[in-house]
């Protein structure tokens, strides 16, 4: 793995560049669907930038569609 040029994101800086809470970022990541976090110190931890690009170019641009089960659904009178 190769991270030439690329530089550590911190959590704050993840944070601003993808516009959601720090719990959305851990959620995420324990899901699978972020890239991992590096441990660079004993209470440090961060993203290789180059890794985020990569991840973000993957990522389907428009609307997202809801799974069934979370959509909403007018209530039944």
């Amino acid at each position: 793995m190769q991270f030439s040029g690329s530089r550590i994101l911190r959590i704050s800086e993840m944070v601003e560049l993808l516009a959601v809470s720090r719990a959305t970022l851990w959620r995420w990541e324990r899901r699978g669907v972020l890239p991992p976090k590096r441990r660079i110190g004993p209470n440090v931890v961060g993203w290789i930038e180059s890794e985020i690009t990569e991840w973000l170019q993957t990522r389907p641009s428009g609307v997202a569609v809801l799974p069934e089960d979370l959509a909403w659904k007018e209530p039944e009178e």
